[in-house]
């Protein structure tokens, strides 16, 4: 089931970024040829992730930028001040929301972006840690026998 769970949130996903892409895109005859495009939009996306799964819906219509790569971890990410002027001048920013970016919100001020966000896990039905769905209270009368073995180490 939870297997189930997971592919119809990444499968929810992939449509959300195909929608919010589709939706920014400049519509012209030949869309497949970058170069026949007048205005490529300037996409930034907050982690490397998010920006592979970008790059495979948009493919060449889009120029991005990726603010952490796969190296990285986005919830201690310290923003430069290149990750103000991609912001500043992007058209749209993918972020996956939840506050996994602690570092965003500050970054968009101060950069005085005007790009379009795009959380991408709004929409998406959370699981809380520890919600699997089992009635734990069930196993508090249980009995536990101690005598049955030890707690020791063994050697």
């Amino acid at each position: 089931m939870k297997r189930s769970l997971v592919w119809i949130q990444r499968f929810g996903l992939a449509g959300l970024l195909s929608l919010a892409l589709s939706a920014c895109t400049v519509v012209t005859p030949a869309l497949h040829q970058s170069e026949d495009l007048p205005h490529r939009l300037k996409v930034v996306a907050t982690y490397s992730v998010l920006g592979d799964l970008v790059r495979q819906v948009a493919d060449d219509r889009i120029k991005l930028t990726v603010l952490v790569d796969a190296d990285g971890d986005p919830h201690v990410y310290e923003p430069t001040p290149r990750d103000a002027i991609a912001l500043a001048e992007a058209d749209i920013l993918f972020e996956n929301g939840l506050e996994f970016e602690n570092w965003l919100d500050d970054l968009y001020a101060a950069s005085a972006s005007q790009a379009i966000r795009v959380a991408v896990s709004d929409g998406i039905d959370l699981l809380l840690f520890g919600d699997d769905g089992h009635d734990h209270e069930v196993h508090n009368d249980e009995v536990h026998d101690h005598e049955a073995h030890s707690h020791e180490a063994h050697s």
